[in-house]
């Protein structure tokens, strides 16, 4: 077992990822014919125990689940299955003990019923008993064609459950001897969803070999995974190539590139295009088209252009938009682009049901986008019980075997009084809406919550995929300040026991780096304002090693060009197959990760040649910049005194489309106090306020500071009082407070605090907290083992379907890791 490795057992493996689309199976499923069903010998093996044993042990583990959802014959054929699949008994055994189940083993000799059977699994929550019935039935001879392999994917895909999909493909190339165009799109389409972008890479290589070809489909796929991977130039050859092979770009192909581009950023020449591409009919494609554009605006912060795009939809089909074409009617992702978008603002609930019921009206049924959207409300709102208790109903009006006292324990149940919201629960819930709840568990009831809320994804039969994982490794992040060492043995953890769909991705990567960058500037970080001051007016020379911070990767892909190995001695060693994993899949830096380089190189390193040749390779590779990168270039020249660069900066922004933000004229701001010019940072500070952007208290903290910095006391109290106004209303028992008592209070109310060199002493209260984060920890890894049997069943598939590149972990290491942080 994964968790009780001997003592030579490595934590990470080297990962090991499929040279090419086509793995090997088990040897059984090697040497049994292919294209007959001929009858297997019922012998007993020699030395095995007898059958009627065998079969009376089976019958006793029936899953208490499969009960809730089968008939009890078909739940006992379901877990004799299982066992069957598990232990890797000779066909000949096999087909014995599935001949003592009379009638149940029809089903086996049936294409079509197994069929049926696997499909109702996959419905009901259960894809891993789906192999398993698929692998007993290919054991026992059985082959199904083509197209009922195209059913199980399609099912598989509707459920998110890629992994399992990907198997099922492979399976079926293996067991019939060739693809089919649909069979390989879907296998695409697994492998962009897992990030398996090396394999999308040789698909086409595959349609060639198979004599096979590929469909518009098949090239939107490929654009879309390369899109997705921040690869530009790849997706531009795979348009080349469509456009090669006499596919020219239509409708549909801007729908996907527009849905696709949200990972580069917005770009204004692809909305134009994508606009032009209207064809102004009314259809389903302008719909789609303008959903795509208002995705993209909402993820550029660009809410007035979003909401623009929407005027351009009507609810009436009589309508007349007054170009004298017909009306563009919101489809129900329409509808779901502005509940999300109104979901995560305060005081727009009543807003939220009111398009819910314009939705409904419109004939458009709820869906899991729907619902959590709702569930983003509530936690917005502050109405965690209605949030519990809508994804509550749902899952006991699915999954009977769930426990209310978890959901109680989280707290207490809210009923939903809302008017039309009983279509709800018709809604199956899926790994998003328990993402959506496990965010707004999280601030109020921290690792506890989670572990609760794991439980309850096991009780309903949904497994965690690549998203819950981030949202976990986020928290522990944000709120406890791990270190790098034990995020990478917590996530070795989380993607090995929910089985599949916990995918290692770049998101992951990601939080990892920015655990590395925050140790980093712990490192740097001075003592105090007055010291960071002087070294920037003076050029003090920073009193730290150079060894300690990281250095430049070999490959620049996927970290950015950021070492693992150098920073610590302690993560060099297990973090080095995270990234040869990511490597080997030919995962891509993406936007985050770029930001994370560019402000190590300007802020940390002080290499501001670096950071800029960092910022080039992004915009040469098709990514937008964004405020997060430009304020990193910005606080690196600021920290090297260089303030015109810094100004600059802001106006390169503003002409690549960037709004000024408030935070890049507070680090304008605190740069000039820093060089002792209040002046000009006041300057700065009504210029600002000039170009409609709103201060906020870190900005009236810097200009304020400016003159503190150079002992104008007065002046400094003066403009506080004058710039209080313009945050917040100003208290009036701190009328006649001095200064010190003043900024005291604006920095309590601004949640900031000084910087600090060396950690200080551990309080009792840190220390309590500290140990009660690591027992916490603990406790949710015995949770995680829950999934054991989910792990353990599936691995002839991991290791046989090309899928043991997937990072191995030795729990009672990562235990015993709980106890050094």
């Amino acid at each position: 077992m994964l968790w009780r490795a001997g003592s030579g057992y490595r934590p990470f493996p080297r990962p090991i990822v499929a040279k090419s689309i086509l793995s090997d199976l088990p040897s059984r499923w090697v040497s049994l014919p292919v294209h007959t069903n001929e009858a297997l010998p019922s012998h007993k093996p020699p030395g095995e125990p007898p059958i009627e044993n065998v079969h009376f042990r089976f019958t006793g583990k029936v899953s208490r689940a499969l009960l809730s959802k089968f008939p009890p014959e078909t739940a006992a054929f379901v877990s004799v299955i299982e066992e069957l699949s598990v232990r890797n008994l000779p066909r000949g055994r096999i087909l014995a003990t599935l001949q003592t189940l009379s009638s149940e083993f029809d089903i086996l000799s049936s294409p079509k019923r197994t069929c049926a059977l696997v499909q109702q699994m996959v419905q009901a929550g259960f894809p891993d008993r789906a192999m398993h019935i698929l692998n007993i039935a290919h054991s026992v001879g059985l082959v199904l064609p083509h197209n009922q392999y195209e059913q199980i994917a399609y099912q598989l895909a509707l459920r998110n459950y890629w992994r399992y999909l990907r198997i099922v493909a492979t399976m079926a190339r293996r067991m019939t001897g060739s693809w089919t165009v649909r069979l390989l799109n879907w296998a695409m389409r697994s492998y962009i969803e897992t990030q398996e972008y090396g394999l999308l890479s040789a698909a086409l290589g595959e349609f060639e070999r198979c004599q096979l070809k590929p469909t518009r489909r098949s090239y939107h796929l490929l654009v879309e995974g390369h899109l997705r991977n921040s690869d530009l130039s790849r997706a531009r050859d795979c348009l080349v190539g469509m456009q090669g092979a006499g596919i020219d770009m239509n409708e549909s192909t801007y729908i996907v590139v527009i849905n696709a581009y949200r990972a580069l950023g917005p770009n204004d020449t692809v909305e134009a295009q994508a606009f032009q591409a209207l064809q102004g009919t009314g259809g389903t494609s302008d719909t789609m088209i303008l959903n795509g554009i208002m995705k993209l605006r909402i993820d550029a912060g660009d809410v007035p252009g979003a909401l623009r795009v929407l005027t351009l939809f009507t609810l009436s089909p009589d309508s007349d938009n007054g170009a004298g074409r017909p009306p563009c009617l919101p489809d129900k992702a329409t509808f779901n682009i502005l509940l999300m978008l109104l979901a995560r603002r305060k005081g727009q609930l009543n807003n939220i049901f009111r398009i819910y019921h314009q939705m409904t009206s419109a004939g458009h049924q709820a869906d899991t986008d729907t619902v959590t959207a709702l569930v983003v409300a509530y936690s917005t709102a502050s109405m965690t019980g209605s949030a519990l208790s809508l994804v509550y109903d749902m899952c006991k009006h699915h999954h009977l075997s769930v426990d209310r006292n978890e959901f109680n324990l989280l707290g207490r149940l809210t009923e939903v009084t809302e008017p039309n919201l009983d279509q709800v629960c018709s809604v199956s819930p899926n790994s998003d809406v328990f993402n959506a709840l496990l965010r707004a568990v999280l601030p109020q009831k921290g690792l506890i919550g989670m572990r609760r809320v794991l439980r309850i994804m096991r009780q309903a039969s949904v497994l965690p995929d690549a998203t819950t994982i981030q949202i976990i490794l986020s928290y522990l992040h944000d709120a406890h300040h791990i270190s790098p060492r034990s995020l990478i043995k917590v996530l070795a953890v989380l993607i090995n026991f929910p089985a599949y769909e916990a995918s290692l991705t770049v998101q992951h990567l990601n939080t990892i780096l920015r655990s590395l960058v925050r140790g980093e500037l712990d490192i740097i970080r001075t003592s105090s304002w007055n010291a960071s001051a002087q070294r920037v007016r003076f050029g003090h020379v920073p009193r730290f090693s150079s060894q300690r911070l990281s250095k430049v990767a070999p490959n620049f892909d996927p970290t950015a060009g950021i070492s693992l190995d150098s920073f610590q001695r302690r993560i060099g060693k297990i973090s080095k197959p995270i990234v040869e994993n990511l490597l080997e899949r030919q995962v891509m830096s993406d936007r985050m990760t770029f930001a994370l380089r560019i402000r190590r190189d300007a802020v940390i390193k002080l290499d501001i040649r670096s950071a800029e040749r960092a910022f080039d390779i992004m915009v040469a590779r098709g990514i937008r910049a964004n405020g997060y990168h430009y304020s990193a270039l910005m606080e690196g020249y600021v920290l090297l005194g260089r303030m015109e660069d810094a100004r600059n900066v802001i106006e390169r922004a503003f002409l690549a489309g960037v709004k000024p933000s408030v935070i890049m004229y507070t680090i304008l701001i605190n740069g000039f106090g820093r060089l002792g010019q209040p002046d000009l940072a006041k300057q700065t500070f009504t210029e600002m306020v000039a170009r409609g952007v709103k201060p906020d208290f870190a900005a009236v903290d810097a200009v304020v500071s400016a003159y503190w910095f150079v002992r104008a006391y007065k002046t400094s109290r003066n403009l506080l009082l004058d710039l209080w106004p313009l945050v917040a209303q100003f208290p009036p028992a701190l009328q006649g407070a001095p200064l010190r008592e003043l900024l005291a209070y604006l920095r309590t109310h601004r949640g900031s605090s000084p910087t600090k060199t060396a950690r200080a002493p551990e309080s009792r209260r840190e220390r309590l907290r500290r140990i009660a984060v690591r027992r916490t920890m603990r406790r949710t890894l015995s949770e995680l083992e829950q999934w054991q049997q989910v792990e353990e069943a599936l691995s002839w598939a991991k290791a046989d379907i090309g899928l043991g590149h997937m990072l191995q972990a030795d729990i009672s290491n990562t235990r015993r890791e709980y106890d050094s942080f």
